[in-house]
């Protein structure tokens, strides 16, 4: 599998500083995130890092703008569609449903903002979610970006122990 992702990845450090982000981002985007698991852009951190071609710090800046990039698009996905989404939602069936998912964000957003971005399962859903509740942005951005801010250096440190496993 590692000389796969090496060959994918090109192992030069522009391949590393465009997909450590890249990656990042789409893990955390509405949608695209269902399908990309963060535990790729952890394979690729480590194995970039464990080759010397970026410092634990750089993983880290690039792994925060990625995931903040990600989540702020998801926000506004939900944001900007959400009336419509809540139009189409509002069949018998999954209107209840809905009500119950908007007044627990209504209640914990802040705290779905900061669990959200450290549940691989979730991380993708629940800035579409937040955006879809009317949320406030500034809100949002401040506590998005302040997590994303720990959860960059986190994986930076998960980096550190699996380079020392290779």
């Amino acid at each position: 599998m590692d000389s796969f992702l090496l060959q994918w990845a090109g192992m030069t450090r522009e391949s590393a500083l465009l997909l450590i982000p890249l990656v990042a981002f789409a893990e955390a985007c509405v949608g695209i995130g269902l399908f990309v698991s963060g535990f790729i852009v952890l394979i690729l951190a480590t194995t970039f890092y464990s080759l010397q071609l970026v410092s634990l710090a750089e993983i880290s800046l690039l792994a925060f703008l990625g995931a903040a990039a990600g989540d702020h698009t998801g926000y506004w996905c939900g944001r900007l569609l959400g009336p419509r989404l809540h139009h189409a939602l509002r069949r018998p069936r999954t209107a209840a449903l809905a009500e119950r998912a908007d007044a627990l964000i209504r209640r914990h957003g802040g705290a779905a903002v900061v669990i959200g971005r450290f549940f691989p399962a979730v991380r993708s859903i629940v800035p579409a979610l937040v955006g879809l509740s009317g949320y406030p942005p500034f809100k949002y951005s401040l506590l998005d970006i302040v997590t994303c801010m720990v959860w960059g250096p986190a994986l930076a440190a998960l980096v550190a122990l699996g380079a020392q496993a290779f």
